[in-house]
C-alpha cells in the first residue's frame, strides 16, 4: 500500500476481508505470513490486485484441503482415513 503495509484478502462469508499482515521469510513463489491471518482462514490468491474489502467473491476451488493444525479442528462429518494393514500383520 502507499503506507508500505502488506496487504491480502480473505474470504468471510463469500466476500473479500482486508486484512494487514506481518510477511517473513519469502522467494520466487511464496510468502511466510508470520501474523494477520489465523490458520484455517482462506486467503485469496488469484484476482486480488483489483480486490476491495467487502467486495462478493465467487469461490472457484473447493478441492484445496485446509491444513489442520491445533486451531483448526477435524471437520466432524469427514471420515477419518483408514490405514491399509499388510497381510500377515
Amino acid at each position: 500500500t502507499d503506507r508500505g503495509d502488506q496487504i491480502v484478502y480473505i474470504e468471510a462469508d463469500s466476500t473479500a476481508e482486508r486484512r494487514v499482515v506481518e510477511t517473513g521469510f519469502q522467494d520466487d513463489t511464496n510468502i511466510e505470513i508470520l501474523s494477520g491471518v489465523q490458520a484455517g482462514e482462506r486467503v485469496v490468491v488469484k484476482g486480488q490486485r483489483s480486490l476491495k474489502h467487502g467486495a462478493a467473491l465467487k469461490i472457484m476451488d473447493t478441492t484445496a484441503p485446509v491444513p489442520r493444525t491445533p486451531q483448526n479442528k477435524p471437520n466432524p462429518k469427514q471420515k477419518p482415513k483408514q490405514g491399509r494393514k499388510r497381510a500377515g500383520h
